[in-house]
């Protein structure tokens, strides 16, 4: 019952915080967003595997992605650079799938989306990720990750790529348009809030398994 007391004091507190929100063309979205791989893996499970075998039903999506030829793409930053790469992960705060701290410096009230681009796809960036991940999230850029800030971007590839926002696959483009919203998602969240104050309102919102 531990996240349930600690959600219940955040309410009780009444303190609201702003987050920003962003969309993928005209679907909003405001934890994370990817475009080609982690959106394959969503695509590749399908809900009998998940019924039958559970979390391991993503590794095996992933390690059958991994084994295929990955796309080309280009990213186009409103601020008027580009990248290329074979991946790219969106994330309007430092959680990816609610668990791993991947955007090291993400702040989701900055009108910032923190973005990764993988410039090789494979078993290899896949291991270097996971050391990253292990070490706190990335930062900077690495060997076979670049690391940006943006107000807004558009994700070309040579090919249809599937896309997710949020977890949840979006469909299938070869060219997707992220951009802010003047919306804002208006929660309640702990008033002495840090650098982490959004991964606290989520773990309150994970069942505690003890």
């Amino acid at each position: 019952f531990g996240h349930l007391a600690a959600a219940l004091d955040v309410i009780d507190g009444g303190h609201v915080k702003e987050v920003d929100l962003f969309e993928a063309e005209g679907t909003p979205f405001v934890q994370m967003a990817g475009v080609g791989f982690d959106a394959q893996v969503i695509e590749e499970t399908t809900t009998e595997s998940k019924r039958r075998l559970g979390p391991l039903a993503y590794i095996l999506s992933a390690v059958k992605v991994l084994g295929s030829k990955p796309p080309r793409m280009k990213v186009h930053f409103d601020e008027g650079f580009a990248a290329e790469g074979a991946c790219v992960l969106l994330g309007n705060g430092a959680l990816y799938g609610g668990q791993l701290r991947l955007f090291g410096k993400a702040d989701n009230a900055d009108d910032l989306l923190d973005v990764l681009v993988y410039k090789e796809a494979g078993y290899k960036a896949a291991l270097g990720s996971l050391g990253t991940v292990a070490r706190g999230g990335f930062e900077a850029d690495g060997k076979v990750v670049e690391y940006y800030q943006t107000s807004g971007l558009v994700v070309e590839s040579d090919r249809e790529v599937p896309v997710e926002v949020d977890g949840e696959l979006w469909g299938r483009s070869k060219r997707v348009k992220f951009k802010s919203m003047s919306e804002k998602l208006r929660v309640l969240a702990p008033e002495e809030r840090g650098k982490n104050w959004w991964e606290q309102v989520l773990s309150n919102l994970t069942p505690d398994k003890s």
